[in-house]
């Protein structure tokens, strides 16, 4: 695994992204990084987690588990 002072680096390379089944070319990783972070972030907070919203979203419990 390489460093992240090692990707800055080459700035360029290819990545295997597991869920698209597919080598991705990335073309700067400094900006690869940012965009990463802005979505983690996105994800993370974006759900209302800690702020009770995202409750109603679970499914019933079944009634054996009740």
């Amino acid at each position: 695994m390489l460093s992240d002072a090692e990707l800055t680096e080459l700035r360029s390379f290819w990545i295997w992204e597991p869920l698209k089944g597919r080598w991705d070319f990335i073309r700067d990783w400094e900006e690869h990084k940012v965009g990463v972070m802005r979505k983690f972030e996105e994800y993370v907070f974006g759900r209302g987690v800690g702020s009770g919203q995202g409750v109603n979203n679970r499914l019933p419990l079944s009634p054996w588990l009740q």
